[in-house]
């Protein structure tokens, strides 16, 4: 089974969402698009647990003067999705530094609450790295789901 045309409006909501929180700095708001014990995995630096831990993380980046976050592709089954997409960001390291420009790829696995799908792991890699972390992804995914990567 499918998402549903509705879990996709919905996911892509979330999606969409993100960018301005973080461009606002509006870090409060940031843990309601995240589980609980939600994981961050940001390019060179080890993971981030939990929602407190990953608004920290997201509030201590410097000034983004733009930020771009592209869903490329949504899809699921039951009350768990992936959401693939890359983004752009332009970066101000330091006051009086020149803006640097980041662009990357995100995988997202997320999980259907009642009114919700909010993001229980989130990578951000290059793209040259994806091809592996999608196929590591996909093994949390099943071991959470209770299947063995060898019984698929």
């Amino acid at each position: 089974m499918s998402l549903s045309d509705q879990d996709i409006r919905a996911i892509r909501d979330v999606s969409e969402r993100f960018p301005d929180m973080i461009k606002n700095k509006r870090f409060d708001a940031l843990p309601s698009i995240y589980t609980e014990d939600a994981v961050i995995m940001p390019p060179e630096h080890g993971p981030v647990t939990g929602r407190k831990d990953i608004a920290e993380f997201l509030g201590s980046f410097p000034t983004l003067t733009a930020f771009e976050n592209v869903v490329d592709e949504i899809d699921g089954t039951g009350d768990m999705a992936y959401v693939r997409g890359h983004s752009r960001m332009v970066v101000v390291p330091e006051p009086g530094a020149n803006p640097v420009e980041e662009k990357g790829q995100y995988l997202e696995i997320r999980k259907k609450q009642p009114d919700v799908w909010l993001a229980e792991y989130v990578l951000n890699v290059c793209l040259a790295f994806l091809p592996v972390v999608l196929t590591l992804l996909i093994m949390i995914w099943l071991r959470k789901r209770g299947c063995s990567m060898w019984a698929v």
